[in-house]
C-alpha cells in the first residue's frame, strides 16, 4: 500500500494559506472550526482563524505548509510535514490532526517540538482561548 492520497479539503486549505487567498480560505473552513498551536493556545471560529489568516497575508510574512505525509485514523487524518517562512521562528517540521466534515476542515490541531513562536502568539493573541488540558 501506497501513501494516502490528501483530501480534497486539505489541498484546498493549503493552497489558499500558500497563495495568501482569503476567500478560498474561507469556503474550505467549517463556522465552529476550533484551531489548536502547538502551545495549546487555541481560537474558535471561523471569523477569528479568519482575521488571523488576515493578519498573516498583511504582515509581510511569507508562510507556506507543505504536507509530507497522510494517514486516516477513525475520522480524523494525520499529517506530517512544515511550515517554511521568511521568518526563522516560524519555519517547522510539523504534524497535524485535522477533522474535515463534508468539504470543510472543523478541526485542526499542530504539534511540532521546536517551535519558538507560534502564529496566534504572535498575530492574534487578543483571540486565543486557553486550551483544555487533556
Amino acid at each position: 500500500m501506497g501513501p494516502k492520497p490528501v483530501p480534497r479539503a486539505i489541498r484546498s486549505l493549503i493552497a489558499a494559506m500558500n497563495s495568501e487567498d482569503i476567500d478560498a480560505l474561507s469556503a474550505v473552513l467549517a463556522d465552529d472550526l476550533e484551531f489548536l498551536d502547538a502551545r495549546g493556545q487555541r481560537i474558535v471560529g471561523k471569523a477569528n482563524a479568519l482575521e488571523m489568516a488576515r493578519r498573516l497575508f498583511d504582515s509581510g510574512i511569507e508562510y507556506r505548509l507543505q504536507v509530507g505525509s497522510v494517514a486516516r485514523v477513525g475520522g480524523q487524518l494525520l499529517m506530517r510535514g512544515k511550515a517554511t517562512s521568511n521568518e526563522p521562528a516560524f519555519c517547522n517540521d510539523l504534524l497535524w490532526r485535522v477533522h474535515v466534515s463534508g468539504r470543510q476542515i472543523d478541526f485542526w490541531e499542530t504539534h511540532g517540538s521546536q517551535v519558538e513562536q507560534t502564529l496566534l502568539q504572535a498575530l492574534v493573541p487578543d483571540l486565543v482561548q486557553r486550551s483544555v488540558a487533556a
